[in-house]
């Protein structure tokens, strides 16, 4: 049974990351884009995979557009271009990089449904969406944050690891600064001077460029030449590649296995050598987002907005967090 479901499964990614094939399989249905930060991400991939599999029980398809390799703002507005110059689609749900040149193609295109996940536009062009659909993202910084205050109660020296730009990031820092200095009116754009015991590295924010590369780099550096108590990421990008991980770490895993640095991170699917990471001890805790959830209430979304009926303006799937042991 396990294999014949692995084998829809299977034929409905190939589906939905093949042009040509929607269209030849599911023309009568809608067709719905979902656009993340990268094709290549596995997260995006999860998403996508899952809002097929509910599309195709309604005769409608569910397409992970290709915009390969680490996040970038211009390959995505490529993607964009690309797909509705195709004039395939009836909707498109985006996670956001960077808002001000997304906003400015889609002003070219007001009739088109566009709802957002996992990274909302920024404020001044949020009206663009008509729904976003992912996790509350001030929170999910908020619950990084409380890993770190759990078994450092009375603060530390912390550097931050973000990426550049991307609306959902800018917000998770702000949540780990909020809960962190204990002030809900603290700026988010500020790093942490002494609040509550708290300061920032000097370095902090490390911005990963969605490099693994540049973010195991970092990583050296940070347990080598830098005196910080926690490392605390509001991605996924230092244990994206868990083996990439524990080899970059070895040197320094006397620090983490005796808890010395903290290492904290936001993921989406917590994998089996995710999981081993945490019960060596390598990572202290995870924030896990369920990317498929967030898959299959977007084409709840999608299909919704195109029938024209009324949605919530956020549909929030929550958080889940994990120890190490």
């Amino acid at each position: 049974m396990r294999a014949i479901l692995w084998g829809m499964t299977l034929l409905v990614f190939l589906c939905v990351t093949i042009p040509g094939i929607v269209t030849s399989v599911w023309a009568q249905g809608q067709n719905f884009a979902v656009l993340g930060k990268s094709s290549d991400d596995p997260n995006f991939i999860d998403v996508a995979a899952a809002c097929a599999l509910v599309a195709l029980k309604q005769g409608d398809s569910c397409e992970l557009l290709h915009c390969p390799g680490s996040a970038n703002p211009r390959l995505q507005i490529y993607a964009l271009q690309k797909a509705l110059r195709s004039k395939r689609y009836d909707a498109f749900a985006i996670s956001v990089t960077m808002s001000q040149p997304l906003a400015s193609l889609l002003a070219e295109h007001p009739d088109m449904p566009i709802v957002t996940f996992d990274s909302p536009f920024d404020e001044a062009n949020s009206h663009l969406s008509l729904a976003y659909v992912g996790p509350e993202n001030i929170a999910f910084g908020r619950d990084l944050a409380k890993i770190a205050k759990k078994i450092k109660p009375n603060g530390g020296r912390i550097i931050i690891m973000t990426a550049d730009h991307d609306p959902n990031l800018q917000e998770r820092v702000m949540g780990v600064r909020k809960e962190l200095s204990g002030d809900d009116t603290l700026s988010g754009n500020m790093p942490l001077q002494g609040e509550n015991g708290w300061f920032e590295s000097i370095r902090s924010p490390w911005y990963t460029g969605d490099s693994i590369q540049r973010t195991m780099d970092q990583l050296s550096f940070s347990f080598k030449e830098l005196d910080v108590d926690v490392v605390l990421s509001v991605g996924h990008w230092p244990i994206v590649q868990p083996d990439v991980f524990r080899a970059t770490v070895k040197p320094f895993q006397y620090k983490l296995k005796q808890q010395k640095v903290l290492m904290i991170a936001g993921v989406g699917n917590v994998s089996p050598k995710v999981q081993s990471l945490m019960d060596d001890n390598l990572v202290t805790g995870v924030v896990s987002i369920n990317f498929p959830m967030i898959g299959q209430q977007l084409y709840q979304v999608m299909s919704a907005v195109v029938a024209g009926r009324s949605v919530q303006s956020e549909t929030v799937i929550p958080n889940k967090t994990l120890f190490g042991r």
